[in-house]
């Protein structure tokens, strides 16, 4: 099965929505683009306080050799 690449206005929304910080994917039907799923889950108050629990329980968060 070939899927055709988004381009014009789906590709052009994607893009606004991944410099707005979502996760972007592409969904087709048969083989053709039927819409986009962008999906956010901003960083939370408790975000701090729940890494730091994480931490002080020897946890590393983060991509290899930044936590």
């Amino acid at each position: 099965m070939s899927v055709m690449i988004a381009t014009g206005r789906a590709a052009t929304q994607g893009m606004l929505f991944r410099d707005a910080g979502a996760s972007v994917t592409h969904l087709a039907v048969d083989g053709r683009l039927a819409g986009l799923l962008a999906v956010t889950d901003p960083i939370q108050v408790t975000t701090a306080d729940a890494i730091h629990t994480l931490h002080a329980s020897g946890l590393r968060i983060g991509p290899p050799g930044t936590a």
